[in-house]
């Protein structure tokens, strides 16, 4: 067991921290006794066979030929799951999700890892070219990528609505040698009518980061709750991992994406402001006030 040492750590502040060290203890253990729940879960009903549509492994090969591949053969040997992320793109859904597309640039990351143990797919409702652009453009060289097509597999999983709105999943599936697939887990952002985004968040550590600093800062539910709004409306333009909320302007969208992908949309005709050139100090520059190191110790001891 760590603890800090800084000088000076105000009593309050001791047995507060030690309170929510042992709130984190139980929440840890209360996680570790859902999830041996969820893998005592009984196996479910056999599923279809469903079919979808998947381009070249080399995303820079370009988007054919396109094959059909069934859902039995998205597992790649005998003893492992399948997980499937539901990504919000396709039929009603034009644009694809932001907070989805973030959640994949992480699931990208980490697909070697994954590897290791599940097999691990996408599966969007959008058309194998449009999935696939959007990919390159994020740089998902990692995933495997596929579009349900005119199949109700989404449908059927609760990641697609009759008039074909989306929504993110994540569906596992087992397979006991050669026989059928059967559908074992399926998890929703809604858990219930008073919780509407947070059913998956343990899958994204951006959340959980979002969620240490201090007050001050908005954390991660202003930016998880802005991020599935726009998604849901389709709005262009964001396009990754949210801005910090300490450095998100007051209403402004939020620009996703790293710094080296982030496109701002501009009008045609647009005309790049002239850089700002800056102005020489006048040689009489008023000197800068040197405060002796202690002074400023003893100002900060005295303001707490």
């Amino acid at each position: 067991m760590h603890h800090t040492h800084p000088a000076d750590q105000p009593a309050a502040y001791v047995d507060a921290r030690e309170e929510l060290r042992q709130a984190e203890i139980e929440l840890m253990r209360h996680r570790e006794r859902v999830a041996g729940l969820r893998r005592r879960l009984p196996l479910g009903p056999a599923v279809d066979d469903y079919a979808f549509e998947e381009g070249p492994a080399d995303l820079a090969a370009g988007d054919a030929p396109a094959s059909t591949v069934r859902l039995s053969e998205l597992f790649t040997r005998p003893g492992r799951d399948l997980v499937v992320y539901h990504f919000m793109y396709g039929k009603r859904q034009t644009e694809a999700c932001p907070m989805c597309t973030m959640w994949i640039d992480g699931f990208n990351g980490v697909a070697h890892h994954l590897a290791q143990n599940v097999d691990f797919v996408i599966v969007a409702a959008a058309g194998l070219p449009a999935l696939r652009a959007h990919a390159r453009r994020r740089q998902w060289t990692n995933l495997r990528l596929l579009s349900a097509g005119s199949s109700t597999f989404k449908y059927d999983f609760g990641s697609e609505d009759a008039e074909g709105n989306q929504d993110s999943t994540v569906s596992v599936f087992t397979r006991d040698g050669n026989g059928p697939v059967r559908h074992f887990y399926s998890v929703h952002p809604r858990l219930s009518d008073d919780i509407d985004q947070r059913g998956i968040d343990l899958l994204s550590p951006v959340w959980h980061v979002l969620d240490q600093p201090a007050p001050s800062q908005r954390g991660f539910q202003h930016v998880q709750v802005r991020l599935r709004q726009r998604g849901r409306r389709g709005q262009p333009g964001l396009d990754g991992l949210g801005v910090h909320p300490r450095r998100q302007r007051a209403g402004a969208p939020l620009l996703l994406g790293p710094p080296a992908v982030v496109r701002r949309h501009r009008p045609a005709g647009h005309r790049p402001a002239q850089p700002r050139v800056a102005r020489p100090r006048p040689h009489a520059a008023r000197p800068r006030r040197v405060v002796p190191l202690p002074r400023l110790l003893a100002r900060a001891r005295s303001r707490r």
